[in-house]
């Protein structure tokens, strides 16, 4: 399978309004005519310079009479998938970070729950759940997830990006993983707490301390007295002895 950039688009931010004024249009208009259309992979026989010559050709078009073609008669797909944000914006829906299943009408925590069955989306009730929101002026939850309408049409297959559905799943086990580590670790004491907390800013002061100690020793008579004073404490610890 080969895959080709339809197009590069610098952002700051991103955004489904950027899509919208720039490759969103052309990009479903193409994907419907592949998800509904038939390529046609042909030879023309022409004369160059009195030699008769092949040019093959291919040619997309709405429909074919697959009897009387004369090229090969290919049934061409088209797919999509990409980001969360990306695969949200152009099915016209939102709420996949939690609150709506994206091929179903599952609502949470409903379709988290082993063996409940909700009907699958398709383009056209998409379509059809958006008009009833407008027209019923629906709010919240009797939206059913569809924030406008898609122009992607029946017959592209819709891929979900699994690694999002593998991040749900992982934020559980980790939660669950710490849940259990809960269970056999002893909780921190509150002045333990701060004591540790405290570290980095006494490590902070800690090296101010020895800065100011350094400057005072490298100060013109700050050796001498450091001298003296250790010469003091020798003497000092002598007699305590």
């Amino acid at each position: 399978m080969d895959i080709y950039s339809l197009a590069d688009v610098g952002c700051k931010n991103d955004h489904g309004g950027i899509l919208d004024e720039t490759v969103m249009k052309p990009m479903i208009q193409g994907m419907n005519e592949i998800s509904s259309g038939k390529l046609i992979f042909g030879v023309t026989l022409h004369e160059d310079r009195k030699p008769v010559v092949n040019e093959y050709h291919t040619e997309l078009v709405e429909d074919v009479n697959e009897c009387n073609s004369t090229g090969v008669v290919v049934n061409p797909g088209s797919h999509l998938t990409g980001d969360l944000a990306f695969f949200a914006h152009v099915l016209g829906q939102e709420g996949f970070e939690g609150w709506w299943y994206n091929f179903c009408k599952g609502y949470h925590p409903n379709w988290q729950v082993k063996g409940f069955k909700f009907d699958t989306w398709m383009m056209a009730a998409l379509k059809a759940q958006h008009e009833l929101n407008l027209n019923k002026q629906l709010t919240e939850a009797n939206r059913m997830g569809v924030k406008s309408a898609t122009e992607l049409k029946d017959g592209t297959i819709v891929i979900f990006p699994e690694l999002h559905g593998l991040l749900g799943i992982g934020n559980q086990l980790v939660k669950y993983f710490f849940n259990r580590m809960d269970l056999h670790i002893w909780s921190i004491q509150k002045d333990e707490q701060l004591l540790w907390e405290s570290i980095p800013q006494n490590e902070v002061l800690l090296e101010e301390e020895r800065t100011n100690k350094q400057i005072r020793v490298n100060l013109e008579d700050g050796g001498k007295k450091l001298k003296v004073q250790k010469i003091e404490f020798k003497r000092l610890k002598k007699l305590l002895s």
